[in-house]
């Protein structure tokens, strides 16, 4: 009896150990993302205030009106 709790800890133990290795291992890999710049960030901002005053001002049913307002307000920030 005693024997397999001890082999049951060091299993919980390999376990444990083996998932924190896996866990290091793979974070070094969204350290590589590239910063956006300012153009991109710029229409993100742009982009998500008119879809969200698209929302505010037209229902799901109406997608087409959704959607020529969401190019005029981009359109409108252009200029």
């Amino acid at each position: 009896m005693c024997r397999s709790i001890v082999s049951t800890k060091t299993s919980a133990i390999r376990f444990i150990a083996g998932s924190l290795f896996a866990l290091s291992a793979a974070s070094p890999v969204h350290a590589a993302a590239k910063p956006k710049d300012y153009d991109t960030v710029w229409y993100e901002r742009i982009e998500a205030g008119c879809k969200a005053d698209a929302k505010r001002y037209y229902s799901a049913i109406n997608f087409k009106k959704r959607r020529a307002f969401v190019k005029q307000c981009i359109d409108r920030a252009y200029r």
